[in-house]
């Protein structure tokens, strides 16, 4: 399968041959496990009567989320009655947790949701991750809703981040805790014909903004590091030295994307030089060895924690139309 979850935004940067050749994009298994009661654990949101309201069916469903989501990692919310995004917004507002925008640039289809990576084609794989871990501001927990399910296709891999941590090498582990790593992204300028960067997102895409300096200032408050513009007015940004995990109620769980290296260029946090294609490899296998898929239905909402669960999509058929929503505590 091509593009086999490099991360979103990953499929623009080379053409198909060049991809097949990345030995990075490799391990996709030939099958994955479907998903179990545990991730996500499956809770079905049948309406008492015809008369109970959105708002009904949330405050029923806060006391779920406060006690099991951070057990589980990922709660998938069935037979909720929204067939709308509208409704879909209504029912995530009024669990009452802080929402903000998404800095991505995605399309808004109602308050707190936006389109999740339509521009990417339907047989195009984006790789379990983790949404916006790399920022400033990463969400707290994350929110999918799903409106009409692809007719074929269309289901979505979940990893949880411990689980992919335990499954690297212990050579790899030990290089990452010793080390740390950087991230390097680069945001071309669309409005230049004649940029030799093109196989990137544009930062006019990305930060939503009219001007270079705005755009730099945009990426500025979204991540931390050297940040500079080139000659033709491409944003080019440096992280500072990053751990690639984190330590969540006693174990350590994989918090990073070092499986995108489409969007992404990694090096190491104490070397300008970048990470080797062996370790990337150990890495990208664990993500997908750690992840189990479950496919979706009209107006399911999944929430996710998003510093224990790594979300994504394998390939669809037909149309299938997602909110994702972010939050903040």
């Amino acid at each position: 399968r091509e593009g086999r979850g490099l991360g979103v935004a990953t499929w623009k940067v080379v053409s198909p041959a060049e991809r097949e050749q990345l030995s990075a994009n490799s391990h996709l298994p030939a099958n994955l496990e479907a998903a179990s009661d545990d991730l996500p654990l499956v809770v079905r949101m049948q309406p008492s009567a015809a008369s109970t309201s959105v708002k009904e069916l949330s405050i029923a469903a806060r006391p779920i989320v406060e006690q099991h989501l951070s057990a589980h990692g990922a709660i998938l919310f069935r037979d909720l009655p929204l067939p709308t995004f509208s409704e879909a917004s209504d029912f995530l507002a009024s669990l009452g947790y802080a929402m903000y925008p998404d800095p991505s640039g995605r399309e808004k289809v109602a308050e707190g949701l936006y389109h999740a990576s339509l521009a990417v084609p339907p047989e195009m794989n984006i790789g379990p991750h983790q949404e916006h871990i790399v920022s400033t501001r990463p969400p707290s927990k994350l929110f999918l809703h799903c409106q009409a399910p692809s007719p074929e296709g269309g289901e979505t891999p979940l990893a949880h981040a411990c689980k992919v941590w335990d499954l690297m090498r212990g050579t790899t582990r030990d290089q990452l805790r010793l080390r740390g790593v950087r991230f390097e992204m680069v945001r071309g300028n669309a409005a230049k014909a004649e940029n030799p960067v093109q196989y990137t997102r544009s930062w006019q895409e990305h930060f939503l903004a009219p001007d270079l300096p705005t755009a730099m200032e945009r990426a500025t408050e979204q991540f931390e590091g050297k940040i500079m513009a080139d000659e033709h007015g491409n944003i080019i940004l440096r992280s500072p030295p990053l751990q690639a995990f984190r330590e969540l109620g006693g174990r350590e769980a994989y918090c990073s994307q070092l499986q995108n290296i489409y969007s992404l260029r990694w090096l190491w946090g104490d070397a300008d030089e970048y990470l080797p294609e062996e370790l990337l490899e150990d890495v990208m296998s664990a993500v997908w060895s750690a992840a189990s898929v479950f496919q979706w239905q009209a107006g399911d909402v999944l929430l996710v924690d998003n510093l224990l669960v790594l979300h994504g999509r394998l390939s669809y058929k037909g149309e299938r139309f997602m909110g994702a929503g972010l939050t903040r505590d």
